[in-house]
C-alpha cells in the first residue's frame, strides 16, 4: 500500500475572506449542498482536511464511485476543491465559497425578516 502523504495545507489560508457570489454561483451552492450524503461527506472535512475518495469511502457505506460523483457535484459548484499530487487526488472544502454562501443566505434572511405587524407562518 502507498503512503503518500497529504498535501501541507489546504489551499484557503485563515481567517477566510467569504468570496462574493452571483446569484446563480449562490444557487449552485445550495443545490450542492442541497443531499443528505453531500453534507455528511462535508461534515467529514472538519474532521480532517484534506481527504482522499478513499478516505471517504472508508467512514461512509458508499462505493468510492457514488463518493466521486458527490464530489465531482460539490467542486462544480465550487464548494470542494481538489488537490493532485504525484499519484492522488486530495479533496479540500472551499471555504471562502461556504463563507461567501453563509453571507448571501444571512442576507437573503435579513431582507425577508417579518415586521412586528406580520405573523409569521411556519414553513
Amino acid at each position: 500500500m502507498d503512503t503518500e502523504p497529504p498535501p501541507e495545507v489546504c489551499p484557503d489560508e485563515y481567517p477566510v475572506e467569504p468570496r462574493r457570489l452571483t446569484d446563480t454561483d449562490t444557487a449552485a451552492v445550495a443545490k450542492a449542498l442541497g443531499h443528505p450524503i453531500r453534507l455528511e461527506i462535508l461534515e467529514l472535512f472538519h474532521v480532517r482536511c484534506p481527504r482522499t475518495v478513499g478516505d471517504i469511502a472508508a467512514e461512509l457505506p458508499l462505493a468510492q464511485s457514488t463518493i466521486s460523483n458527490h464530489l465531482r457535484i460539490l467542486r462544480d459548484a465550487n464548494v470542494v476543491r481538489t488537490v493532485r499530487s504525484d499519484i492522488r487526488a486530495w479533496h479540500c472544502l472551499n471555504h471562502s465559497v461556504l463563507a461567501g454562501f453563509a453571507v448571501a443566505v444571512t442576507t437573503l434572511a435579513r431582507s425577508t425578516r417579518v415586521t412586528q405587524d406580520q405573523s409569521a407562518e411556519p414553513i
